[in-house]
C-alpha cells in the first residue's frame, strides 16, 4: 500500500514538532528568567486565581500561590502551582500537575509567559496566558528573587 500526501506531510510535521520540542530537564543554577536572574531563586507569586481558556472547551485555573522551579528547558524556566492546576471540562473538574512556564529572555517567539500542564510527568503542554492576564502585572502576579518581591 502506497502511503498518501497527507499522511507523508502529517509524519514530517510529528517528526518535525518532535525534533524542535526542548528537553524538559531538572532546574541547574545557569538556568535563567527573562535574560536575568537564576531561575532557582525565583518564586512566582500569584496573587489572584487566573482563568486560562484552552481549545475544546476546557478552562485552566491558577491557583493563588507561590510557584516554585522545578524544571527547565531550552526556552525557559517552568515553576510549578503548589497545589495543581485545575482543569474544567464537561461540567466537571479534576487538578492536574502545572503551573507557569517564564522564558529565559525576551525577544524570541516563546518569550511569552504560558501556562503548562502535565498530562503525564515530565511531559508538558504549553498554553500562552490571555494579554488581559499579562497586563496586570502585580495585582494578579508577581516575583521574588531571593524571597525578595520584585515590585507591584
Amino acid at each position: 500500500m502506497k502511503p498518501s500526501l497527507r499522511s507523508i506531510a502529517l509524519g514530517g510535521l510529528v517528526a518535525l514538532a518532535t525534533a524542535c520540542a526542548a528537553a524538559v530537564r531538572p532546574i541547574e543554577p545557569t538556568d535563567l528568567v527573562g535574560g536575568g536572574p537564576s531561575a532557582s531563586r525565583v518564586t512566582v507569586r500569584v496573587k489572584l486565581a487566573m482563568e486560562v481558556p484552552a481549545p475544546g472547551s476546557v478552562v485552566y485555573v491558577l491557583p493563588v500561590g507561590e510557584y516554585r522551579p522545578v524544571y527547565a528547558d531550552g526556552h525557559g524556566a517552568y515553576f510549578a502551582s503548589p497545589t495543581g492546576v485545575a482543569e474544567r471540562a464537561d461540567g466537571s473538574e479534576r487538578s492536574i500537575a502545572g503551573g507557569l512556564h517564564l522564558p529565559n529572555e525576551g525577544g524570541q517567539y516563546y518569550s511569552f509567559p504560558s501556562l503548562y500542564v502535565e498530562s503525564s510527568p515530565r511531559n508538558p503542554s504549553k498554553l500562552p496566558l490571555p494579554s488581559a492576564q499579562l497586563e496586570s502585572y502585580g495585582k494578579n502576579v508577581s516575583f521574588a528573587v531571593d524571597g525578595v518581591d520584585q515590585g507591584e
